[in-house]
């Protein structure tokens, strides 16, 4: 059973010069082949007739546009990742959707890319949609809307074609941080390595208890040492520590975990996480330890778990 619940009707529905505006998303993601990696798209099954669609639906007044495609790509499609740019507005016809505001139908989409990062086993409308990933020629053959193929042609294909060429990363690397339950600033998980445990397997289990989330635990990055006020006791009166970092790629957002209550968790990018990071030490992490073990791993043309 999905605990997630698809918002219906049109009271906060927004309108702009006779046209409903949507919002919507292309979710992608690279499978390997022979030749290489491949972008496939996601579709979902139509609940009017034949032909795939692309996850959108009405933009409301509580939301940005950004905020509302994500909302149906989760709602329709089951999916989450990083929204990603802005491909272009389109302008289609929809009979199901005229009123008061738009008598004609009349509908303008803006569409963004996805970087799929999780699929939900349960969602919203998963009793009314199947999803299916396609190569790009697969996705034109089946597209249900003449708008949604010129979308993903002259939209999505354009600008992917554009980011290759300009040998841009198109999964920007984003990391995970947790609010502090003693100040400002943004951290990253971490905890006390106890005495029946590994060091890797305290990492993951710091990952699961303060932020909710579940991967494949990766290098090893450095120990990094800093003082803490609060853990000063008799075995460590001036409250020096030694922390052990990895790097952790995520597969699985937990719904409920042990510190929700007290902790907020936030995607960010690496400028962002520099910038927000509470401690010294940890942005030494992420600046000396992470990201110089990315560009390593980038350079080389090694996998980065999970992105096949």
């Amino acid at each position: 059973m999905c605990d997630l619940v698809a918002r219906t009707g049109r009271l906060q529905q927004r309108y702009e010069d006779g046209s409903r505006l949507v919002a919507g998303c292309i979710p992608f993601r690279y499978l390997n082949s022979e030749s290489g990696k491949v972008v496939h798209v996601l579709m979902i099954s139509s609940s009017s007739g034949p032909g795939l669609l692309f996850p959108k639906g009405g933009w409301e007044n509580d939301e940005t546009v950004r905020e509302a495609a994500v909302r149906e790509a989760v709602e329709e499609a089951g999916v989450r990742g990083i929204l990603m740019d802005f491909l272009g507005d389109y302008e289609f016809k929809s009979k199901t959707h005229q009123d008061e505001c738009s008598p004609e139908g009349l509908c303008k989409a803006a569409m963004y890319a996805l970087y799929v990062k999780e699929e939900l086993e349960t969602w919203p409308e998963q009793k009314t949609r199947t999803r299916t990933w396609l190569t790009i020629e697969e996705a034109v053959e089946n597209c249900r809307h003449a708008w949604m193929k010129n979308a993903l042609v002259e939209g999505f294909c354009k600008w992917h074609k554009e980011k290759m060429s300009k040998g841009e990363e198109i999964a920007v690397v984003h990391v995970l941080m947790i609010s502090s339950s003693s100040g400002p600033g943004l951290l990253f998980p971490k905890g006390g390595w106890e005495n029946d445990e590994t060091v890797r397997e305290a990492a993951v289990r710091e990952a699961v208890e303060e932020a909710g989330v579940r991967g494949i635990l990766m290098d090893f990055l450095g120990d990094y040492e800093f003082k803490s006020k609060t853990h000063q006791d008799e075995c460590s009166p001036e409250g020096l520590c030694k922390a052990a970092m990895y790097a952790l790629y995520v597969k699985e957002e937990l719904e409920t975990w042990p510190e929700q209550k007290t902790r907020t968790r936030t995607w960010l990018t690496i400028e962002e996480a520099v910038e927000n990071c509470r401690h010294a030490w940890m942005k030494n992490a992420l600046v000396e330890g992470f990201c110089k073990w990315h560009k390593e791993k980038m350079s080389k043309g090694e996998e980065i778990a999970g992105y096949d």
